[in-house]
Order: C-alpha cells, then sequence, then structure tokens
C-alpha cells in the first residue's frame, strides 16, 4: 500500500504540467463548395469559426512584449476540409508591418518577420516525439517556406492567398492530403498548432527577432521539436452548405 502511495504521489507530480497546458480542441466542417485561393477571402468563411491565437510563447529574451494590445499583434484561424484536403483562413492583425533585411530570402528567415506557421505531424499521429511538419510563410508572400522545401512535400499540394484590408491581413490556405503519408476522413482526429509572430522593431537589425509570439493549443516553443501540445482537430461529417 505504502508503494502504491508513492505510486499515485508521482504520477501526479509528472501529470501536473499537462494539466496545466490542456490542449485545444476544434472541429472543421467538411465543405462541397472549396473556397477560390487567391481571388478575396471567399464568402464560404462566413460559415467557418474563427477562434483566437493567443497563448504567448516566450523564446528567451527574443519575446520583448509578450501582451501585446489587439490592435498592435492579434491572430485567428479557421478551417475546414473536403476529400482533397484542408482550406486554413487566418486574420492577422498588425499595427506596424516591417520587413527585415533578408526581405528576398524568404526561405531561411522567414521566421525574423511577421510570419504564420501551421505545425502537423506528418502520419497525423499524437505526442509523436518528433520535430512537426511545418508549413511557414511570411505574412504577405504566398511562398511556402519551409515544408515544401525541407520536408519534400510536392508544391502543388500547397497553396497560399493573402488579402488586405488595412491593419488586417487575411490568408486562405489550402493544404493537400498528399502533403502527409496518411488521408483521413470524416470522425478523425489529428494533432495541430498554429503559430504566429510579430515584428515590430526597426528594418535592418541583422539580430532582431519577432517581439511577440503567440501559439493556440499551448505556450511551450518545444513543440516544434516533439509534437506534444499540439491541439486536436476534428473532421466532423456536418457540412458546410
Amino acid at each position: 500500500m505504502k508503494n502504491f502511495k508513492i505510486f499515485i504521489a508521482v504520477l501526479m507530480i509528472v501529470m501536473l504540467p499537462i494539466a496545466m497546458f490542456a490542449v485545444e480542441n476544434y472541429t472543421a466542417k467538411k465543405t462541397k463548395t472549396a473556397p477560390r485561393i487567391g481571388k478575396g477571402v471567399d464568402k464560404i468563411w462566413n460559415q467557418v469559426q474563427m477562434v483566437p491565437v493567443n497563448k504567448t510563447v516566450i523564446d528567451r529574451d527574443r519575446t520583448i512584449e509578450p501582451k501585446p494590445k489587439p490592435e498592435d499583434f492579434s491572430v485567428w484561424f479557421g478551417m475546414m476540409w473536403d476529400n482533397k484536403g484542408l482550406y486554413i483562413l487566418t486574420k492577422f492583425v498588425d499595427d506596424k508591418f516591417v520587413r527585415e533585411i533578408y526581405k528576398d530570402d524568404f526561405i531561411s528567415d522567414w521566421s525574423r518577420d511577421d510570419d504564420i506557421s501551421l505545425l502537423f505531424n506528418k502520419n497525423h499521429e499524437f505526442d509523436a516525439g518528433e520535430p512537426p511538419l511545418e508549413f511557414a510563410w511570411i505574412v504577405t508572400y504566398e511562398n511556402e517556406a519551409k515544408a515544401t522545401i525541407r520536408f519534400g512535400v510536392p508544391k502543388d499540394g500547397v497553396k497560399m492567398g493573402w488579402t488586405q484590408e488595412g491593419n488586417t491581413y487575411w490568408g486562405e490556405i489550402f493544404i493537400a492530403w498528399k502533403s502527409f503519408k496518411k488521408n483521413l476522413k470524416a470522425g478523425d482526429k489529428f494533432p495541430f498548432e498554429f503559430r504566429a509572430r510579430d515584428e515590430d522593431q526597426a528594418p535592418g537589425r541583422i539580430k532582431d527577432y519577432p517581439q511577440s509570439f503567440f501559439q493556440w493549443s499551448t505556450p511551450e516553443k518545444g513543440v516544434e521539436s516533439s509534437g506534444v501540445g499540439m491541439g486536436v482537430i476534428t473532421l466532423s461529417a456536418e457540412e458546410i452548405k
């Protein structure tokens, strides 16, 4: 009995961090009509739930402004799916748009500018203990800067289009199922994390990084290495009309 009590106590200590950072959940409805990527924000997105990306990530001393005002930096995303793949909409609000000196090199230095990135597991496994598949964009750039280059994702499997309205940037994304190693169907669940960074510092300073960093499901930056803490996406059979 004594050993059992010790076991329970140790288990509670181990599980405490997990309980403190419960993962987020999102249900993506199925669509019969795919949005037209790159043609402005399609009206079909009006039927999709948008959720905030607002968990602050502390990236060493790089997170200078952990709690920016909403008009300075705020992010949302929504999602739907069909038999071809996933459709993601993001709303990125930024009062000061800055470009680093690497503005012509979006491949290696995308994370230094205003950016978004999406984490998946290539096999859609939870807590796989391996670096997730990451799709990344500098805001306003339509070129995918990571997965298609470093993970061998086919270029025609990813498409992006941006629409700007003042200080708000709308991004429509399509990621085909062939970008992964497993197709999914209604009722399936898979791990996902949405990340966003805001760069407000003066351009041309080589050591600068974005000063605000948000994630959807977990505040832990380590999710990029282990996949642990990503949220849960459920593919619903309910269809968008």
